[in-house]
């Protein structure tokens, strides 16, 4: 393990993706517009409060996605 990562470690450092966020929570939803591009839209959703949200923006009620295990992450 190198200093930099020792350091990260020591810190509870987390990456942007691994933060608690609309975009890893489990009532997160990505909605992708069916339509021709460049007029196709992505946007997110809270399934739980019904509201339109940012994939990084984050609520108090945030519940991490589980990850489905399959045999080759369990080795």
């Amino acid at each position: 393990m190198s200093t930099a990562d020792t350091a990260r470690n020591v810190q509870g450092f987390l990456s942007a993706t691994n933060r608690p966020r609309c975009g890893n929570c489990k009532h997160g939803k990505e909605l992708i517009a069916d339509r021709m591009p460049p007029f196709d839209t992505r946007s997110w959703r809270c399934t739980r409060g019904g509201f339109s949200v940012t994939a990084g923006a984050i609520c108090a009620k945030h519940e991490p996605t589980l990850i489905a295990r399959t045999a080759s992450t369990d080795a």
